[in-house]
């Protein structure tokens, strides 16, 4: 499975930190493994667009 996560305006780090974000990040990721989704692509706000690319092969 490749994960392709695109962020804009705040470097990876900044999410890492926020810990609400991350959780948020990885119940997407686990939701998309259990749906087996073959393609799944959403856009998620905070105070910026993030645009999450996920592709499970």
């Amino acid at each position: 499975m490749l994960i392709s996560i695109v962020l804009f305006r705040f470097p990876l780090h900044y999410y890492a930190r926020n810990k609400f974000n991350y959780i948020v990040l990885q119940n997407i990721i686990t939701i998309n493994q259990i749906i087996g989704l073959n393609y799944h692509h959403f856009k998620f706000t905070t105070n910026d667009t993030i645009k999450y690319e996920i592709l499970d092969t």
